[in-house]
């Protein structure tokens, strides 16, 4: 409950310290003395008027300006102030300052003293206080405005499903635009995965493995081209070492002799027989030195055709490493590459287990969204019975009021198309609350559809700005009932210019301005003697002529009565 509200330097006014209690309040006034100042000072307070809207609530020239207002914490306040570590007692007090320094302004927020973000005020701010501004019944036309209203309405309900919807659609969403990018890319490495194919069946086909195979292979191509040398030198080799050459003997041959002439010394001499062994070893290895020369020569022999066939491998080598601007080391690791982005990495395959992502996530959303549409289905049934009693009861006696809920494209409040359907005349069908219901009948749709909230809400303060405009003195009467009512379990403020509804109030506020040394400036008087009272109620009823006051003074003592 608001109990107190303090301003100063805000606009026209230069200090201001009203007191508040709980029932039926009413401000009135003529139309420009400042009363919006005061719902503009408390949309300010609770996280409202940022930038220059905001700025211009500092009085002309004023250094400092502040509004406070006094709060009498319900159990969901409570619960939120000790949530932020703020002290607990009876009351509680939250500032907005306004600071100008260097023709600059700032401002900040404070709850009993200590400072606090905006974003927490704007947490708070409907644990407190519902501020219905004039103009805001026009917003009863938006699907928007009705989707919120009737969540509102069923909140207990309502919320875990929304939460649960809500959370299933940004999964969705998420897996959406992964499978939307992996498609883009999909979609644009077309041409470049069927190059990337290419070059690897080009690769594989070259069958390249071996990173020194071209050195290996232009050493054998320098080898197999001297191939007529090499016959030669082998021939000349084999003549000395077992054949002999032009009649002279062999140096195998000569080695023969020479094992016999030392066998003969040996005969001689025992002592000579350890040197023989060494001439053994000699001859062997001399004869495993002549048999490789011949299996080389015969490998010579055997592959007439190789040096052909090494030339052309050297050539493919060759081409792929100027077709590729690689060396052949590089093209083997680059080979490696492809083989593994396109066998292993497969685009493909990311992109089947995105869309198999993503069908599941939407398949878990279309759940909760139905399951969300069937609760959303018996609160609006709810809520059509309760605004049905609220606005027979204000004057719409052959009102019928339905909540039509159709499907839409998913968002993050559902798959629901809300829309407020209302036929105010027998015999006239359904149609949408904003092109049929007159300026009179949305101002009693919106205060039904706001009692209706508050039958189901804690006990916040509630605040309308001429929610009786556009109607006429019989419903009037039946508006300040309404509002009466309201207030029997809840703080009720309301700004009016309608005397029926002004004499229901249990506290009245009169705003006026007067000019002083050529400044204007607002101020706000309680009314509490029945001659004020009645003063203002005639002012209302249209100046201060006799049968206004005799209206007034009529009012009074049927309220009294």
């Amino acid at each position: 409950m608001l109990t107190g509200l303090r301003l100063k330097n805000i606009a026209l006014i230069d200090f201001l310290d009203l007191e508040f209690k709980d029932g039926f309040t009413v401000l009135t006034g003529e139309t420009g003395a400042g009363k919006s100042i005061l719902l503009d000072a408390l949309d300010a307070l609770l996280g409202g008027l940022q930038g220059p809207a905001g700025y211009r609530m500092l009085a002309n020239k004023a250094e400092r300006g502040f509004v406070e207002a006094t709060f009498e914490p319900s159990a969901f306040t409570q619960k939120w102030l000790r949530d932020h570590e703020i002290d607990l007692e009876d009351f509680f007090d939250i500032t907005r300052e306004w600071i100008r320094k260097n023709d600059r302004i700032i401002s900040r927020f404070r709850i009993n003293g200590i400072s606090i973000s905006r974003s927490q005020i704007l947490e708070l701010r409907p644990l407190l206080i519902d501020l219905s501004l004039q103009g805001q019944t026009s917003q009863l036309s938006s699907s928007q405005e009705q989707r919120i209203l009737l969540d509102n309405f069923g909140k207990m309900e309502l919320t875990e499903a929304i939460e649960e919807s809500k959370k299933a659609w940004y999964e969705w969403k998420k897996a959406l635009e992964i499978y939307e990018i992996i498609f883009r890319q999909f979609a644009e490495n077309q041409d470049l995965l069927g190059e990337r194919k290419r070059i690897l069946h080009d690769l594989l086909t070259a069958n390249i493995n071996e990173k020194n195979e071209i050195e290996n292979l232009e050493t054998e191509q320098e080898r197999l081209s001297c191939s007529v040398r090499l016959f030669e030198g082998l021939g000349l080799l084999n003549g000395c070492l077992s054949e002999g050459i032009d009649e002279a003997p062999s140096v195998l041959a000569h080695f023969s002799t020479c094992i016999n002439e030392f066998n003969i010394l040996i005969s001689k001499d025992k002592s000579l027989t350890e040197m023989k062994s060494r001439f053994l070893e000699i001859e062997a290895c001399l004869n495993d030195l002549i048999n490789d020369l011949r299996h080389y020569e015969k490998d010579l022999n055997s592959e007439p055709d190789r040096l052909d066939h090494v030339q052309e491998r050297l050539l493919c080598l060759k081409r792929l490493e100027n077709r590729y601007n690689m060396k052949l080391p590089e093209l083997i690791s680059f080979r490696n590459e492809l083989d593994n982005s396109i066998n292993t990495n497969n685009i493909e395959i990311r992109l089947s287990e995105s869309k198999k992502k993503l069908s599941i996530a939407k398949e878990n959303l279309d759940l909760l969204n139905k399951s969300l549409t069937q609760k959303r289905i018996v609160v609006a049934r709810e809520l059509e019975k309760n605004c049905t009693t609220y606005l027979s009861s204000l004057g719409l006696k052959n009102v019928i009021f339905k909540i039509d809920i159709s499907p839409c494209e998913p968002n993050e409040f559902g798959a629901d198309s809300i829309k407020f359907l209302c036929s105010t005349n027998l015999g006239v069908g359904l149609a949408p609350l904003g092109e049929v219901a007159s300026g009179g009948e949305m101002s009693r749709f919106y205060l039904a559809i706001k009692a209706a909230l508050a039958k189901v809400h804690d006990g916040r303060t509630l605040i309308f700005d001429e929610i009786d405009s556009g109607v006429s003195g019989r419903v009037s009467k039946a508006v300040a009932r309404a509002l009466k009512e309201l207030s029997c379990d809840r703080q009720v403020f309301c700004i009016t210019h309608q005397p029926l509804v002004a004499v229901a109030a249990d506290q009245h506020y009169r705003v006026s301005k007067s000019i002083n040394g050529g400044v204007t400036r607002s101020q706000v008087t309680c009314l509490h003697t029945k001659k004020e009272r009645l003063q203002e109620l005639a002012e209302l009823a249209g100046g201060g002529s006799e049968q206004a006051s005799i209206y007034a003074a009529s009012l009074l003592e049927q309220q009294a009565a």
